[in-house]
């Protein structure tokens, strides 16, 4: 029960962060970098944008796909940190028994 509720509240963060850190990122576009030209023009020819509408959502579509990629690598990270940590910890724990 305690790990389906830590999964919960982690893909709820990972969903929530997401959508914060796309929105902050189409509102100030000019804090993020900003992708070359002609990966615009190719995921454009993908998407068959017919308007600036759709040219809007393309690119929503793109920031919150990127802001979900560093938000799950950050997470990952701090997996990673977590448990070299713990391991760390163990490990002094056990030298200063002996």
């Amino acid at each position: 029960m305690k790990r389906a509720l830590l999964i919960t509240v982690a893909f709820a963060a990972w969903v929530i962060g997401s959508l914060s850190l796309a929105h902050v990122w189409m509102t100030n576009p000019e804090i993020f970098p900003t992708l070359p030209m002609p990966l615009w023009s190719w995921l454009d020819s993908i998407y068959r944008s017919r308007n600036a509408e759709e040219v809007a959502d393309l690119a929503f579509f793109v920031v919150l796909t990127l802001s979900s990629i560093i938000l799950l690598l950050c997470f990952a990270a701090l997996i990673v940190i977590r448990r070299l940590l713990q391991r760390n910890s163990a490990n002094k724990s056990f030298q200063r028994t002996r």
